[in-house]
């Protein structure tokens, strides 16, 4: 299942794109108009799978750590 992201918790943008962070191993979500950025999560570089699909896993962790917000009291 696909994640979506929600909207820039800072500026209420929904235009979040997935970025390389500190090296090619590291990615995270984004926004694109105030460039707030989420946690970077770690890409997979070996192993079980093709290239395009531990991009795909990345691109969705990535997601999934970005929509995490704390809960409104």
């Amino acid at each position: 299942m696909k994640v979506t992201p929600k909207s820039c918790p800072f500026c209420g943008s929904i235009s979040i794109a997935i970025v390389q962070t500190s090296s090619h191993r590291w990615v995270a979500a984004a926004c694109n108009e105030c460039s707030a950025q989420g946690p970077e999560v770690r890409k997979q570089a070996m192993g079980d799978g093709t290239p395009a699909q531990w991009w795909e896993d990345a691109e969705q962790e990535a997601l999934k750590v970005w929509n995490r917000r704390e809960p409104e009291t």
